[in-house]
């Protein structure tokens, strides 16, 4: 976890010297030039906590219960593109991309003696709508839909063990393999939010859904993860164009 905490920090710091030097300097022939910018480029962080639910449940006997909390962090790029109005700074119309790159952990709370921990590297690529960019109070507000690419990293534990309260015959509790997860998830995800701009700079809280498209383990644990996402974001206007 630490080295993909490393890479998502090298990855902002990265992105936001190279957009800097692109923003602040504009060549025309021999000298600077002032141009006029229709779109703007937003990197900075983002972090925020989540509830994890299941849908389905793993055979005949009930492992998942109720709603796991966990947490999210990771680097969020936006392409704003146009002018609300005639007279509003560049990047402030009606359409944008989101672009995330971060580090999710799924919570899963079960019936077991153990909550199912699932730590993934989630990809969201966005489209942004914002239905009041002419207005000046709310130009920040958006709506947003797209495909979440989600990459399994860590799993614990390795075994979950349920107890049942009523026994089968001749079972009195039942073990749950969690080594043959599938390796990742394609979610459909759905969100609206807010942006304040200060500056050249943005304060972003964001409410969000994720739907699974996959189960964990089509044999052992036929089941898929719907999250909840509540987080906030500091965007930096990092270049123009």
């Amino acid at each position: 976890m630490k080295k993909n905490l490393f890479l998502l920090l090298v990855l902002f710091y990265g992105l936001t010297g190279f957009a800097q030097v692109n923003e602040t300097t504009q060549f025309s022939g021999f000298g600077f030039t002032d141009k006029e910018y229709n779109h703007a480029v937003f990197v900075g962080p983002t972090i925020g906590a989540n509830m994890t639910m299941t849908s389905g449940q793993a055979r005949k006997y009930d492992l998942f219960d109720g709603t796991g909390v966990g947490f999210t962090g990771g680097v969020a790029a936006r392409v704003r593109f146009g002018h609300g109005t005639p007279n509003s700074q560049e990047g402030t119309g009606m359409f944008a991309a989101g672009f995330e790159v971060k580090y999710t952990l799924n919570n899963v709370k079960t019936n077991a003696e153990d909550n199912l921990k699932l730590g993934y590297l989630d990809i969201p690529v966005l489209l942004q709508f914002f239905p009041l960019a002419g207005t000046t109070t709310a130009n920040g507000l958006f709506i947003e839909a797209g495909p979440d690419f989600a990459m399994l990293m860590s799993k614990s534990p390795s075994r979950l063990s349920l107890q049942l309260n009523q026994p089968y015959p001749g079972l009195q509790a039942i073990e749950y393999a969690t080594g043959d997860l599938k390796g990742g998830d394609l979610r459909i995800a759905l969100g609206l939010g807010y942006n304040h701009s200060l500056s050249n700079m943005d304060l972003g809280i964001h409410a969000r859904y994720y739907l699974g498209t996959s189960e964990l383990s089509k044999n052992v644990l036929p089941v898929k993860l719907n999250t909840l996402e509540l987080s906030l974001s500091l965007m930096f206007k990092v270049a123009k164009f």
